[in-house]
């Protein structure tokens, strides 16, 4: 999760300081939000125009839901919208549904309103918010059966049509140690997804045996340890602060991370975490889902040799793409297939170290080589080939219109602002594409014809541009 500790030292500033740093915080965390947002959005486009499967953006709430056979849904209101089947008879209702009524006929006699501060936490936060742990005493609710005291996580959704709800986990009170409740949360689910939760501090206190399996690493391993144990070293130290900065704020982050195994191979990860607090505002822990990206992709590149790849942007290098081309014709001449060569080039790197200088210039291509390298799948490679250009291989037979999809996706996602310390520069991209058999037959023609292409969308300042031209492809072997 983390280079650094969750804990936060206070610092000494007079009041006008104060205000000022709180202002200019408010206004940076506002606009790291709506980025986080955008790339986020702009990722899950690409995954899904290239037909692979998306993870849901809170892996942790829609795992933990899956899992758990107690819950209940409610709007804003309190109102109860949907409930596990399993819900009817472990709440003491004999068969009666709770839909449609007030989530507070739960609540025992003479016990206050846990679940309106909780909704009333939520409608007032930021975003989603985190998690908020209770422990209720119910019973004495419609057929007045004592059912005792139930532990319960409460969390917000967003559903497809815009709409929030709350979605209430409960289990019976049994662990008396908060860490230990979300560990039985936990533990239920059966699903491919690694959890791994830590004190407030970020000392890790408990895993599920996925995770082991996952990151090859024992819970004898982690225990103890700060989530950097599982880092990979190849995320800049602005991306966990701004990690942090949308965590304290919102109370959650979902997004892509890159990790390491215990047996040192790098491997890329969705992430979602939470901050668990409880009735009376106080951190609790930090709960983070894992699902491992690599075991539907290749990802064998991340750990190939240096000579074989971009040393900062860990892209493939031109001797790879070679290789790739290569394979790519051999099959796309086989099978009578598509092969599609996008040609995309960086506008603007050159400013970024002429302005800022030239550690943050490698900052920047590191970040840009990052974005890409969160794209690739099988069928699907980019190269760096120097001089802020890259190279993409589209191995699928796509229609015009997917192509399109995905170029114009993949612009956004690298003109989004970069995070590099204090800065917060950006570029723009440019793409053209080259179609085999259609514009070329051999990588020195599609390579030339794309590279036209760009040079085209960017001569009518346009993101994307297809190679035109009323000849027949050519066959030539220089670029």
């Amino acid at each position: 999760m983390s280079n650094s500790t969750l804990a936060f030292a206070p610092v000494d500033l007079g009041v006008e300081s104060l205000q000022s740093q709180l202002f200019r915080y408010a206004k940076d965390l506002q606009e790291l939000m709506e980025q986080q947002r955008q790339l986020q959005q702009n990722y899950q486009m690409l995954l899904k125009s290239m037909g692979r499967e998306v993870p849901a953006n809170d892996l942790l709430t829609t795992t933990l839901v899956g899992a758990c056979k107690v819950y209940v849904a409610t709007d804003l209101q309190g109102i109860v919208v949907h409930q596990s089947p399993e819900a009817s008879a472990a709440l003491g209702l004999m068969g009666r549904t709770l839909i449609g009524n007030p989530i507070n006929e739960l609540l025992a006699q003479g016990v206050e309103d846990g679940f309106g501060s909780v909704i009333a936490k939520f409608v007032h936060g930021r975003g989603l918010g985190g998690i908020e742990q209770r422990r209720l005493k119910l019973g004495q609710t419609i057929l007045g059966a004592d059912l005792g005291s139930f532990d319960l996580l409460a969390m917000q959704v967003a559903q497809e049509n815009g709409k929030r709800e709350i979605v209430w986990l409960f289990q019976p009170a049994v662990q008396s140690n908060p860490i230990a409740i979300q560990s039985a949360f936990i533990n239920a689910s059966s699903a491919e997804v690694g959890f791994f939760v830590t004190d407030p501090s970020g000392a890790i206190c408990s895993v599920n045996n996925m995770l082991s399996q996952i990151t090859g690493f024992h819970s004898a391993d982690v225990l103890g340890q700060n989530p950097r144990l599982l880092g990979s070293g190849r995320h800049e130290n602005a991306f966990f602060q701004d990690f942090f900065l949308a965590l304290l704020d919102a109370g959650s982050w979902n997004g892509q991370i890159l990790n390491r195994k215990k047996s040192g191979q790098v491997f890329i990860t969705w992430q979602s975490v939470k901050m668990v607090e409880d009735e009376h505002g106080n951190i609790i822990s930090y709960v983070a889902a894992v699902a491992d990206l690599s075991l539907t992709e290749s990802n064998a590149k991340l750990t190939s040799p240096s000579s074989y790849q971009d040393p900062v942007t860990g892209l493939s290098n031109r001797r790879t793409l070679d290789n790739h081309f290569a394979q790519a014709l051999e099959h796309a001449r086989a099978e009578g297939t598509t092969l599609r060569t996008l040609f995309l080039n960086i506008d603007g790197l050159n400013r970024i170290g002429e302005e800022l200088g030239y550690t943050v210039f490698d900052q920047a291509r590191r970040e840009i080589g990052f974005r890409l390298r969160s794209i690739e799948r099988s069928q699907m490679r980019v190269a760096d080939i120097g001089g802020g250009n890259f190279v993409m291989l589209l191995q699928d037979t796509l229609t015009d219109s997917d192509v399109t999809d995905i170029a114009t996706a993949t612009t956004q996602l690298l003109e989004a602002p970069l995070h590099i310390e204090q800065h917060r520069p950006t570029v723009n991209a440019y793409i053209g594409c080259a179609s085999y058999p259609k514009d070329g037959l051999d990588m020195g023609a599609l390579l030339k014809h794309a590279d036209a292409a760009m040079y085209a969308a960017k001569k009518f300042s346009t993101p994307f541009c297809f190679y035109e031209s009323d000849a027949s492809p050519v066959s030539t072997h220089t670029v």
